[in-house]
């Protein structure tokens, strides 16, 4: 009987059925996220069963509540991009809505207001990149062909196109925030590279990293080439080996 007891108190405080708890998991998946970013909690907001979505290390959250009297009516509410980041009302603003309508939120939550964040939070900041650099030193100057190693100017100048051409694939590509975060990995390791590398080598390593990108973000023949015309908009100067 206590065994009993205890079961029903899980439940309640379990308010939100697996069927609809999986749904936003697929959904995650679906919109390129890794579930992982997500912290999921249970709780009691203003009297309801609630179901709390965080995206790891930020105070963006998506709150679901069930109707006192249905396992199958809900409203939620958010974080919204915007000054001071506040909450918005709950929607629907009277009564409650399928999970349908839950699902439609979320989504539009994760689009509109979680993934701008994100995109301003990796976002380069190309005027304190040019404010801090030596306004003498052209992409144009640096000699790709020979062997000699990246001046610190030269390498300044790296980090700013490569920066620049983080912005034009964002735009132009348009990843998802996982191939957002590959891509940009893959361009910083070109950054490093210039520590080691001399510049003709450096240049062999970019050719590898475009291909990579483009193989790990199965990208189509003309998105393909979309990247590298990026490259060569970016880095007017590099061979015509591109």
């Amino acid at each position: 009987m206590i065994s009993y007891i205890f079961e029903i108190a899980a439940n309640r405080k379990k308010r939100m059925r697996k069927k609809y708890s999986n749904q936003l998991f697929l959904l995650i998946n679906e919109l390129g996220y890794n579930p992982e970013d997500f912290i999921m909690s249970d709780d009691i907001i203003e009297e309801h069963q609630s179901k709390s979505i965080k995206y790891k290390d930020t105070f963006f959250t998506f709150i679901i509540r069930n109707d006192q009297d249905s396992f199958d009516s809900f409203d939620y509410k958010h974080t919204v991009f915007a000054p001071n980041y506040p909450m918005s009302v709950y929607i629907p603003t009277a009564g409650y809505a399928n999970f349908e309508s839950v699902l439609n939120g979320f989504k539009n939550w994760m689009k509109n207001h979680v993934k701008e964040y994100l995109y301003e939070q990796n976002e380069p900041d190309l005027w304190r990149n040019f404010k801090n650099s030596d306004k003498s030193l052209n992409i144009e100057n640096i000699n790709f062909d020979n062997i000699n190693s990246f001046s610190n100017q030269e390498k300044q100048q790296i980090l700013m196109s490569i920066n620049e051409l983080k912005l034009l694939i964002y735009k132009e590509l348009k990843p998802n925030n996982e191939e957002q975060k590959l891509i940009s990995a893959r361009l910083d390791y070109l950054i490093d590279a210039t520590e080691r590398l001399n510049k003709y080598d450096w240049k062999g390593l970019v050719i590898t990293t475009l291909i990579g990108i483009t193989t790990t973000l199965t990208l189509d023949t003309e998105k393909g080439q979309l990247l590298f015309e990026l490259f060569r908009r970016v880095f007017n100067s590099f061979p015509k080996l591109l």
